[in-house]
């Protein structure tokens, strides 16, 4: 099947062997961490810093970074960092907005999100995980369970209901 998305062309996911440019698993894994801590620490700026610059700045720099890698895969060593560092920026500044309203929610999805990250990543560093056929099927299977969840839920909101673990009801203040 043929795209005309710059993402996907033929080589896309063809990798040259030579002896600088071989993808190894542990390789990819330490560049996901590292990646993984330039976000944190842009998440930790927008945060602390609460101000729209830097979330508008982050969202728009990152989609920046983005289009240069999709369209100079041979720069993503150089806009990788840069768009890890903007995105942390533009989700650390949009979550202390969700905050400031609901308190507790970003805080606990952040804790979460970069929880579950940084505990995949030490599992899949020390061989604890392997992805296996069945494993991929069983997290396809789960994410399409939380989708349907999500789906069902945004179709109930049309007239005025909800699963209640979801979006339960919150006393208006």
């Amino acid at each position: 099947m043929e795209s005309n998305n710059p993402a996907f062309r033929k080589n896309t996911f063809a990798f040259e062997r030579d002896d600088v440019g071989l993808m190894t698993m542990s390789g990819a894994i330490n560049k996901a961490g590292i990646l993984f801590l330039i976000l944190m620490a842009g998440a930790f700026i927008g945060w602390n810093s609460a101000n729209p610059v830097v979330m508008f700045g982050g969202a728009i720099g990152g989609l920046v970074a983005a289009f240069v890698t999709i369209f100079k895969p041979n720069l993503a060593p150089y806009t990788s960092p840069v768009y890890a560092f903007l995105e942390g920026c533009f989700l650390g500044a949009l979550s202390i907005v969700y905050e400031s309203r609901m308190p507790g929610v970003a805080a606990n999805a952040m804790t979460l999100t970069f929880g579950i990250l940084g505990l995949m990543l030490l599992c899949y560093r020390l061989g604890l995980l392997r992805a296996t056929p069945m494993f991929v099927r069983v997290v396809t299977l789960a994410t399409l369970g939380i989708a349907l969840v999500y789906v069902v839920n945004l179709v109930m909101s049309f007239w005025g209901a909800s699963i209640p673990f979801i979006h339960p009801t919150v006393p208006v203040e």
